[in-house]
């Protein structure tokens, strides 16, 4: 499924036409990604405190979605009216907010999204 690693895009605010392209979770080629962060991460999971291992897991998982899942978006605007190009940089700094990070997460989890666009694609064949 192409659009499940490449993405597909879901409107945010229809009065902005705000969108992200949203890949989906669970694929492969996230965890893969995942375990990467992890282990540049914590290393050692034994190691660390309840606090440093809350701390780190919350890390190890925003760094997996800008990487593998919010994949770009389209009519984001700062709070001066400017045009906020998407960039891993800019989607970890929005992915620290938990609203965010958590409708980016629900976004990804919806499994229909992604089977819609095999399911048109195979109707048009």
């Amino acid at each position: 499924m192409e659009k499940e690693t490449q993405g597909v895009w879901v409107d945010i605010d229809a009065a902005t036409d705000a969108k992200v392209k949203v890949a989906r979770f669970g694929t492969t080629r996230y965890y893969q990604v995942y375990n990467q962060i992890l282990q540049k991460i914590a290393p050692n999971p034994e190691s660390l405190t309840k606090e440093q291992e809350d701390e780190a897991a919350r890390k190890v998982l925003s760094e997996s979605v800008a990487e593998c899942i919010l994949l770009d978006w389209r009519n984001f605007v700062t709070l001066d009216g400017t045009e906020l190009p998407y960039s891993k940089e800019e989607a970890l700094k929005l992915l620290s907010l938990d609203p965010f990070l958590d409708l980016i997460l629900t976004f990804s989890q919806q499994v229909e999204r992604y089977h819609k666009y095999a399911l048109d694609a195979a109707v048009k064949n």
